[in-house]
C-alpha cells in the first residue's frame, strides 16, 4: 500500500505542464521560469511564485493549478491493480463492500 501511495504522489503533473495544457503559458514561458528559478537571487522560490513575479501567470491561476495538482490523477485502486496487488474483481468487491458500509452509516 505504501508503494501505491508513493506512486500516486509522484504521478502528479507539474504546475507548468498543467498551465500549458490550459493554454495559460507557452513552453518558452516555462523555460523562462525554470531558468529564473536557478538564479541564486530567487532563493528556492516555487514555480508559481516565479511565474507571478515574471507576470507569466496571475495569483488566481497559480492557486487553481495548485488545487488541480493536489487532486490525485490516478485512484489508489487503479494503482494497486496496476501493481498486481489486487485483481480487478477484488477491487470491485472491496469497493462494493465499502459503498455498502457508507450506506449503512449514512
Amino acid at each position: 500500500m505504501e508503494k501505491a501511495l508513493l506512486e500516486q504522489r509522484t504521478l502528479r503533473p507539474a504546475i507548468g505542464q498543467l498551465a500549458m495544457e490550459r493554454g495559460w503559458i507557452s513552453r518558452k514561458g516555462i523555460f523562462k521560469i525554470l531558468i529564473a528559478q536557478k538564479n541564486p537571487s530567487q532563493g528556492g522560490k516555487k514555480f508559481g511564485e516565479v511565474a507571478v513575479e515574471l507576470d507569466l501567470l496571475n495569483k488566481s491561476q497559480v492557486d487553481e493549478l495548485v488545487l488541480m495538482q493536489s487532486h490525485p490523477s490516478n485512484f489508489i485502486g487503479e494503482i494497486l491493480v496496476g501493481q498486481k496487488v489486487l485483481s480487478v474483481p477484488d477491487l470491485i468487491r472491496a469497493l462494493s463492500e465499502f459503498n455498502k458500509l457508507l450506506k449503512e452509516q449514512g
